[in-house]
């Protein structure tokens, strides 16, 4: 004897699927109700290091949220960089190199802007920053070992 099949469709993650099952196999398939709950908890899952993010966020002035907002935003040009790298290792470079090495010039660049701002403050200058400022900042990233002194005599000339 044959068993009646209907079709259902569920729905995970966004995507619909079609499936044939029997009263037998309800057990195992979710119903659409699970399945947009489980859908929902995915999607609104907020892991630790956001939260942590959100509460340091919320506490910023005015100041700090302009100041974020602009290094959020904040990248390397990629033509500039795939050039740049291209030009060194003399063979193509794909485009997640391209990314990650944007990524650590930000880093590189943020850490040596840090620097500068606590030699401007230690020196109780006014204004922006200057030339003067991002030398001693190299300078002592450098002596502390935080940035590597190959290539040194490259940069800050």
């Amino acid at each position: 004897m044959a068993t009646k099949q209907k079709e259902t469709e569920i729905v995970i993650e966004g995507s619909a699927v079609e499936t044939n099952r029997s009263s037998l196999q309800t057990s195992a398939v979710l119903t659409k109700q699970e399945a947009r709950q489980r859908a929902f908890e995915k999607f609104f899952r907020v892991d630790e290091k956001t939260i942590k993010m959100q509460v340091l966020v919320s506490a910023f002035t005015r100041q700090q949220q302009d100041q974020y907002e602009v290094y959020r935003r904040a990248t390397f040009p990629k033509g500039t960089i795939k050039k740049l790298m291209m030009n060194l290792c003399k063979c193509p470079v794909p485009q997640n190199a391209v990314i990650a090495m944007a990524g650590i010039a930000k880093v590189y660049v943020g850490q040596i802007v840090e620097e500068a701002c606590m030699v401007k403050d230690m020196w109780n200058d006014v204004g922006p920053l200057q030339p003067k400022h991002l030398r001693e900042a190299y300078r002592r990233l450098k002596s502390q070992q935080v940035i590597s002194a190959k290539r040194a005599k490259m940069l800050f000339h």
